[in-house]
């Protein structure tokens, strides 16, 4: 991997670079970064913003051979630092290739999903803020709070496939499929002119066009089953040590009649789709962006309060 964190209880990421210069600022080579392995040599250590699990930094005290600087699961309690937890690192995207099923989870005793739920509540007007930029869906709190109770419901924080990196995305995977009725599309999105473009296919779906956005609403004595929802998370794992992670956003309509002949989807007529590529950084800016703290919407924030423990 090529990323760490400096502490299980933050998710402040660094990039692991060319040199270990910014890691030794960061740590001032102090313990419990730097101490003796079980064979006694010097090994510097940080923890994997995947699983929460500590890693060892190789390229940071001896240069390999290779000259590579990169991250990798120690597979042992770093004392002062980390526990390490066998069964959520056994779920994470920086171990090995991972195909993820969605209705796979983990053992209730995991610590990262109980931190997972923890930065839902923390940060949920953030996330829902993510959503929007990413989706065009103007999230109502109606709305928001329908797709936080099915996510709870489905258990989401134990998904496998959930980490403190990909929360936003993977709460918006988990909360299956939601209306689309009397929501909004922003026209800073910038795919909404190809998405109001092939809303405009549906025979009982009306646009109402205002300034900074489109209202779906029903035609006239017509009744509209539009919604979307998301499927087919992906990760990707790239040679030089990089983590790509995607997933699918579908907008569709119930057919009139279900056609098991359609070979494509006999139950619905899907309008609209495209691909989501998870944006780490986005987030990451998000998160530690204090310029905008007194901005926070205490209306989402009430909501995760509401209904997480």
């Amino acid at each position: 991997m090529k990323i760490y964190k400096l502490s299980i209880n933050t998710q402040k990421e660094y990039h692991i670079g060319n040199s270990s210069e910014q890691f030794e600022m960061l740590t001032q080579r102090k313990s419990p970064y730097y101490q003796h392995n079980p064979k006694g040599i010097l090994t510097a250590y940080a923890i994997c913003p995947g699983c929460n699990n500590p890693i060892e930094l190789i390229g940071m005290i001896r240069q390999p051979k290779d000259k590579r600087r990169y991250g990798k699961h120690c597979g042992y309690n770093v004392m002062g630092l980390a526990v390490n937890n066998v069964e959520d690192y056994h779920c994470c995207k920086y171990r090995a290739r991972q195909n993820y099923v969605r209705t796979q989870r983990r053992n209730v005793a995991s610590p990262l999903a109980i931190q997972i739920l923890n930065q839902l509540k923390a940060q949920f007007d953030r996330i829902i803020y993510l959503l929007k930029v990413t989706t065009g869906i103007q999230i109502t709190p109606n709305l928001a709070e329908k797709m936080l109770i099915t996510y709870l419901s489905s258990r989401g924080q134990y998904y496998t496939g959930a980490d403190l990196r990909n929360t936003p995305w993977i709460f918006a995977y988990l909360s299956n499929s939601q209306s689309l009725y009397q929501q909004r599309i922003s026209k800073k999105y910038g795919k909404s002119p190809e998405l109001i473009g092939a809303l405009k296919q549906s025979k009982d779906i009306e646009i109402i066009e205002n300034e900074s956005s489109y209202t779906i609403t029903n035609k006239p004595n017509k009744f509209t089953t539009i919604a979307f929802c998301f499927h087919s998370h992906k990760v990707i794992a790239k040679e030089n040590g990089e983590i790509i992670e995607k997933m699918t956003y579908s907008i569709s309509e119930e057919k009139d009649k279900f056609d098991f002949n359609d070979p494509k989807n006999p139950l619905n007529n899907v309008l609209w789709t495209t691909e989501i590529q998870f944006d780490y950084d986005f987030y990451q800016k998000l998160i530690f962006s204090r310029k905008n703290e007194d901005k926070r919407q205490h209306n989402y924030l009430a909501i995760a309060n509401k209904l997480i423990e």
